[in-house]
């Protein structure tokens, strides 16, 4: 009978449109939600892609593979301004935490600097001593509303890869991505360990703001 209904009544047509999720619903989904003053979910997204690619030794060469399908929370450790500008303060609540995003917002512009630690800060008993790791980068975005302006530099001296002791800060490399341990307000960048330099300035740069992310994987 319906079937007939069907045919006779061409205003009578059956709604196979199937119930989509609202707007609202879909971003929520899809935002990574980042508690941070200095960058935004593309930011994150971006990252997440980075850290996503991993090296393998095969012979004589390094094959590089992405894992496909792997989404990361970034769980917010520690933030200048409201932690204080301390390594002191940075050591308690970042040390012996795997697979850290390091965030640097530089004073004066839109400039963001970062790194991928994969391996646990951990000043031990050395006064200087370096970790080794062929996963660790480096970043940075030159305009803030625009991620895809930015430098990724890969680590090439693995042995060199991070920068750790008593007497320093957390850093990247011997000078790639170097900060000041008496305050968390100055650093400077200079192409030594990585493959790139992240920034073209050589001089000296002031912090801002400061955040470290525990990277989890969901």
């Amino acid at each position: 009978m319906d079937l007939f209904k069907y045919f006779l009544d061409n205003d009578n047509k059956p709604d196979h449109k199937p119930k989509s999720q609202s707007t609202k619903e879909i971003k929520r989904v899809d935002s990574a939600n980042i508690d941070s003053k200095v960058i935004t979910d593309k930011h994150v997204k971006l990252i997440s892609k980075w850290i996503n690619w991993s090296d393998v030794d095969a012979g004589r060469f390094t094959l590089l593979f992405y894992r496909i399908d792997v989404k990361y929370e970034f769980k917010l450790l520690f933030r200048g301004s409201r932690d204080g500008f301390t390594c002191e303060k940075l050591r308690e609540l970042c040390d012996n935490q795997t697979r850290t995003v390091t965030i640097i917002k530089v004073k004066g512009g839109d400039e963001i600097l970062g790194g991928y630690n994969p391996v646990a800060w951990n000043p031990g008993y050395r006064d200087l001593y370096y970790m080794y790791t062929k996963e660790s980068f480096i970043f940075s975005f030159n305009d803030k509303s625009n991620v895809e302006n930015c430098i990724l530099s890969r680590v090439k001296d693995n042995g060199f890869a991070i920068r750790d002791g008593v007497t320093v800060s957390p850093s990247f490399g011997k000078t790639d991505l170097f900060i000041n341990k008496d305050i968390l307000t100055k650093g400077k960048c200079k192409k030594d360990t990585y493959e790139k330099a992240i920034r073209k300035a050589k001089d000296n740069f002031v912090i801002e703001e400061y955040e470290v992310f525990q990277v989890i994987q969901r």
